[in-house]
């Protein structure tokens, strides 16, 4: 299904529950995670703008328009509000959503994701930019290896190989995928989530090379209405790490953010880790 140019999948019914992938990856990728969730939950999975079968747009993704693909595909498919799940990029884009529309989210679910770059984090993506510009091959290898983690990449070595082998079969669109890469660069969003009160789950690998610990914890101290799961003995793809965990976070997560939505409960702070 498209719209306005921009693919998605519906899976099951109920409320809805919209998913953004991370940096060049299509919705696709988190259809997996999100099959249990599938049976109580309509999940939409969205292809951003440079991704699986969405082209490329002709105005580049920043933070005043990251939101633009998922309000087309909101109002295609007459969705009022919708709980999120951000993967990495789509984390970003769903903090976006949470600042300037705050209406159109219930709640949020975070993984593998940060509200401003570490000293550490930033060198890192802007050196994986230079290296897209030299040779796209190269920051494939390169980035695929840093999903991992130098203490858990040894019983993941078929997955990663796997993943290896998907970016080296020339399915990006390299010139959609440097689009999401500077607004991954440029993403600056900690200050303006002041004041956002909706429930948010973050969670993320005590080992991530790409979204480190500390930003994780520093995006769920600036939430009012925060919690933070860490999950040992994974890096920056805990999803395919530890598909079980994270799954199972999200369904308690979106559970009890259902339950308060039907008794009209108030909406209790978390707690931050």
């Amino acid at each position: 299904m498209t719209s306005q140019e921009i693919y998605f999948e519906s899976l099951g019914e109920g409320p809805p529950l919209l998913a953004i992938p991370g940096l060049g990856l299509s919705g696709g990728a988190l259809r997996e995670l999100l099959e249990t969730v599938s049976r109580v939950r309509n999940v939409v999975l969205i292809d951003p703008p440079g991704s699986g079968n969405s082209p490329r747009w002709s105005s580049p993704l920043s933070s005043d328009s990251a939101c633009d693909f998922v309000l087309k595909v909101m109002d295609d498919l007459s969705i009022e509000s919708a709980d999120f799940v951000g993967l990495s990029m789509g984390g970003m884009v769903t903090q976006e959503m949470l600042i300037r529309h705050p209406a159109r989210v219930r709640s949020a679910v975070l993984l593998s994701t940060l509200g401003r770059h570490t000293e550490w984090s930033r060198r890192v993506y802007e050196f994986r930019r230079e290296l897209l510009r030299v040779s796209p091959a190269l920051h494939f290898n390169v980035s695929t290896l840093l999903l991992f983690d130098p203490s858990s990449i040894s019983a993941h070595v078929g997955l990663y190989e796997s993943l290896l082998e998907g970016m080296r079969g020339g399915d990006v669109d390299v010139e959609g995928y440097a689009d999401q890469l500077e607004f991954f660069i440029q993403h600056n969003a900690l200050e303006r989530l002041k004041g956002v009160t909706h429930r948010v789950l973050i969670v993320s690998g005590e080992s991530d090379l790409l979204s480190p610990k500390e930003a994780a914890l520093d995006l769920g101290a600036g939430l009012e209405a925060s919690q933070v799961l860490m999950v040992p003995g994974s890096g920056h793809a805990l999803w395919l790490q530890h598909p079980g965990v994270v799954g199972k976070a999200i369904m308690d997560f979106i559970g009890r953010t259902t339950q308060r939505h039907e008794t009209g409960s108030p909406e209790l702070p978390g707690r931050n880790a």
